[in-house]
């Protein structure tokens, strides 16, 4: 008898909940059927917000003034923020397009596999590579204060490496059969490098001290006529990411600092002379 009663509770329970009372379905008239209207025509959707403006006084910078909404904000980047820009804005770009490291040529390479289940094996190459995006560099937040002394003074900064791809034509080849063309495109996610300039204080040029891969992006690839040879490039994908990585890596800290280093060397160092 008990758990008779204990069911017909819980059925009660479940009736009460999904069962609209009458004040609930009065609600939802106004709701849906009448001040939906009347809100638009009073104006409140959408409804027009008065202006206003927020005075300010930068603690650093000796100025004053209003902030509106149309305004451009008062740049408050530091000494070296304005000359780490000056060089990946003004000088980098056109020697890294002479240096031919954007667009860049990637040598050929091929990799060999076994496919686990069917006893088969072959081999993927990959050629006629090319590197882009190594111009797309820019500062990664704030760069730290200079470190000035009598004998140097240092920078260090964060350099954002974004919308780089890598795109290789492949061709599978299994046992003796012909080889089937297909193409990838592999993309790299923003990868973050720390740098270090310095120069004397008797000097107007800085040299670049260090290039510090701090993160690596991920390396996502897309594929296009591949088709039913799938499994063949999934068998060598982890080792195409891990070669993808390695030459750019080399790119990086190898070949890119020779036009990082001729743009630092264009480009007055900041607080030797007014």
């Amino acid at each position: 008898m008990l758990i008779w009663l204990l069911f017909g509770s819980v059925a009660a329970l479940f009736d009460a909940i999904s069962t609209d009372s009458i004040a609930d379905q009065y609600l939802d008239s106004i709701l849906h059927d009448t001040l939906d209207q009347l809100l638009h025509e009073s104006g409140l959707d959408p409804a027009t917000l008065p202006d206003f403006g927020i005075r300010f006084n930068l603690p650093v910078i000796p100025l004053s003034g209003r902030v509106e909404g149309e305004w451009d904000v008062i740049s408050t980047d530091s000494i070296a923020d304005q000359y780490l820009d000056s060089i990946l804005h003004h000088t980098l770009d056109q020697l890294i397009h002479e240096s031919r490291l954007d667009p860049a040529t990637l040598p050929d390479f091929g990799i060999p596999f076994t496919l686990p289940v069917i006893p088969l094996s072959g081999r993927v190459d990959f050629v006629d590579g090319v590197f882009n995006g190594l111009s797309r560099i820019r500062r990664f937040s704030r760069c730290q204060d200079p470190s000035v002394s009598v004998q140097e003074i240092r920078l260090e900064c964060g350099l954002n490496f974004f919308g780089m791809d890598v795109v290789y034509e492949g061709r599978a080849r299994v046992e003796q059969l012909p080889a089937i063309p297909f193409q990838v495109t592999a993309y790299i996610n923003e990868t973050h490098v720390k740098s270090v300039i310095s120069g004397s204080p008797a000097s107007l040029n800085g040299r670049l001290n260090l290039l510090q891969i701090e993160k690596f992006g991920d390396v996502n690839a897309r594929l296009s006529n591949l088709g039913f040879i799938q499994p063949l490039y999934n068998a060598v994908e982890e080792k195409f990411r891990e070669k993808i990585k390695d030459m750019l890596t080399d790119i990086i800290l190898n070949q890119f600092p020779v036009p990082f280093g001729k743009a630092i060397l264009k480009t007055r160092l900041p607080g030797l002379t007014g």
